[in-house]
């Protein structure tokens, strides 16, 4: 059985408050994307 493919707009926009130790594990646990936060968080 094939996987199906998912396909994600190139910037996916989250608005969701993180603190720092959150959005670390966020990035640990998604090693595959990338993340960045703005200027204001």
């Amino acid at each position: 059985m094939e996987t199906p493919a998912i396909y994600l707009p190139p910037r996916l926009e989250l608005k969701i408050e993180l603190t720092d130790e959150q959005f670390w594990q966020l990035c640990q646990e998604n090693d595959d994307l990338r993340f960045e936060r703005s200027a204001t968080g």
